[in-house]
């Protein structure tokens, strides 16, 4: 299935707090790391600041860094496990669970990536970005029960031309 519903890489909401410099250093020193393609760097330093001697805004910020590092390289099981972790530990934080959702979707679990959509918009009905994604989950269950009405009415021409639709939006459907 085509990646069709964008994860947030920015945490909006989290740069309102201000970690202490050393705390600062380690976020920008993992930043970097990632930046030159030492992942695995990268992932060691922020899960040193995720020990409790950092600050519980340090810690969020390493552990939403570590979740975007983990899905970048393909982790998709250690990133899902670590959004799940911060949408469990910090249920009013959005990101997670756009990023979270944007995972399920990937892997074709619409139902599971809508539901945590909706979660996450009874908290922030504008964010903007879940309701685009929200969006893109509705055309894609659209898409898939028009496939399977075509496939049971095969010379329906209605059904062609709205799979057709959906197919410009996203590329080949099924």
């Amino acid at each position: 299935m085509t990646q069709f519903i964008r994860a947030l890489v920015l945490v909006p909401a989290l740069m309102i707090w201000l970690p202490c410099a050393s705390a600062q250093d380690g976020l920008d020193q993992a930043r970097q790391l990632a930046q030159s393609g030492n992942t695995t760097e990268a992932i060691k330093r922020l899960d040193e600041l995720t020990s409790d001697d950092a600050g519980l805004e340090t810690q969020v910020q390493a552990r939403y860094m570590k979740g975007m590092l983990l899905l970048g390289s393909g982790d998709n099981l250690g990133a899902k496990a670590t959004f799940q972790g911060l949408v469990d530990d910090y249920p009013t934080l959005p990101e997670p669970y756009n990023n979270l959702a944007a995972i399920y979707a990937a892997e074709g679990d619409l139902e599971t990536a809508r539901l945590l959509l909706v979660s996450l918009l009874e908290q922030y009905p504008d964010h903007a970005v879940a309701l685009e994604n929200l969006g893109d989950i509705y055309a894609k269950l659209a898409a898939d029960a028009y496939e399977r009405a075509r496939n049971l009415e095969p010379t329906e021409t209605k059904l062609a031309a709205k799979l057709q639709m959906i197919g410009q939006l996203f590329g080949p459907t099924g």
